[in-house]
C-alpha cells in the first residue's frame, strides 16, 4: 500500500519541498505503525487459537512460540516501508539496497547458528533480530537524507501508536478472558472487538489522524447531500 507514495515523494523532491516530505514521512509511518500493531496483536492474541482450531493442539503448541517471536518486531518492520518509499522517491536507493542485503546475510547466518541450539524458534529469532537492525539503520538513513532528527522521527511517528497499542493489548487481553476461542466464529468476533478497540484508541491518541478522518467524513456527507 505504501508503494503509491513513491511518486509523491519524487514530486516533492523535484519541487524542493522537504518540509512536506518530512511531514508525509512522519504521518505515513505513524499510520503504518497503527495498522501493523493491530496485525501483530491479532497474530499474538488470536493466532495460536486459530492454528489450534485449524491444525490441532499439538501443532499449536509447536508453532505458537515461533509465531509470537516473528510477530513482535512486525509493527516496526512494516512501518519502515514508508522510509523505503522516501529513499526510492528521492533517489537514495543504494544505501537502502546495501542495508537490505547485509541484513539478509545476517538473517541467514543467525538462523543457521541458532537453529542448532533452539530449533525452529532459533530461526525465528534469527529473522527477528535482523528485522530490528534494518529498521534502525533505515531510519537513520532516511532521517539523514531528509534532515529530520532521529529522536523527533521516533517520537512523532512511533510513540503514540506504540502507547496506544500497549493500552489496546491490555484491554483486549482483559476482554479475551471471557472468550472461549474454540471456534472460527468466536475468533472472528474477538478480532472485530479488537479492531474496534484499536480504531477508537487511534482516533483518541492521534489528533492528526482524527482530524483527517473527520474531514473525510464531512466530504462524504457533503457529496451525499448533493
Amino acid at each position: 500500500a505504501t508503494m503509491v507514495l513513491t511518486p509523491r515523494f519524487s514530486v516533492l523532491d523535484s519541487l524542493g519541498d522537504y518540509a512536506e516530505v518530512r511531514r508525509l514521512l512522519v504521518f505515513g509511518t505513524r499510520v503504518s505503525v497503527w495498522l501493523s500493531c493491530f496485525i501483530s496483536q491479532c497474530l499474538i492474541l488470536l493466532g495460536p487459537a486459530f492454528i489450534g482450531r485449524w491444525m490441532g493442539v499439538p501443532f499449536q503448541n509447536i508453532s505458537s512460540p515461533v509465531l509470537i517471536i516473528l510477530a513482535l518486531p512486525l509493527p516496526l518492520f512494516l512501518a519502515h516501508s514508508v522510509s523505503a518509499r522516501v529513499l526510492y522517491g528521492i533517489g537514495r536507493v543504494r544505501p537502502f539496497a546495501t542495508t537490505t542485503a547485509i541484513c539478509a546475510i545476517l538473517n541467514l547466518g543467525l538462523s543457521l547458528f541458532l537453529v542448532q541450539h533452539w530449533g525452529i524458534a532459533g530461526v525465528a529469532v534469527g529473522t527477528a533480530i535482523p528485522c530490528l537492525v534494518q529498521v534502525l539503520v533505515i531510519a537513520c538513513i532516511v532521517c539523514r537524507a531528509t534532515e529530520l532528527p532521529l529522536w523527533r522521527f521516533f517520537q512523532q511517528a512511533y510513540l503514540a501508536p506504540l502507547c496506544g497499542a500497549t493500552v489496546a493489548t491490555l484491554i483486549w487481553l482483559g476482554i479475551l478472558i471471557f472468550f472461549a476461542l474454540d471456534s472460527y466464529l468466536s475468533i472472528l468476533c474477538a478480532g472485530i472487538i479488537g479492531l474496534g478497540l484499536n480504531l477508537a484508541l487511534a482516533l483518541l491518541f492521534d489528533r492528526e489522524l482524527s482530524q483527517r478522518v473527520r474531514g473525510k467524513v464531512k466530504v462524504l456527507r457533503h457529496q451525499q447531500d448533493h
